[in-house]
């Protein structure tokens, strides 16, 4: 429909058991709907898998003159612009963050970066 076409049956039932994991994830009928945060979790939720889709609706209509692992790392850092302004508001300073061992293991750890030998 919004590429201009139909969607087959399988779309169908991908898409209904798409919406059924959303709302199996919401459980609206055992949260909480008073409690502080229960709507705005919802909310992202929501607003996540409509993203999703609308980036799936992008990716199949664009004409790509880049491969994909060219352009991950600008994915990256663009990303990390919002983000580092979203955890600055939402956290504080990120001085009271120990910078422990722990800390750079699980930093060096995450990510695509090739397997470290166990110690």
């Amino acid at each position: 429909m919004i590429l201009r076409q139909a969607p087959t049956r399988w779309q169908l039932l991908a898409l209904a058991v798409g919406l059924a994991g959303v709302a199996l994830v919401c459980s609206p009928w055992e949260m909480d709907w008073t409690a502080p945060g229960a709507v705005m979790g919802t909310a992202f939720l929501l607003t996540g898998a409509i993203c999703w889709s609308v980036a799936i609706l992008h990716i199949k209509r664009h004409r790509w003159t880049a491969s994909p692992l060219a352009l991950a790392p600008w994915q990256m850092l663009l990303a990390s612009v919002p983000l580092s302004g979203f955890a600055f508001a939402l956290e504080g300073s990120p001085a009271a963050i120990p910078l422990t061992p722990s800390f750079w293991s699980c930093c060096c750890s995450s990510g695509p970066s090739p397997p470290r030998p166990a110690l």
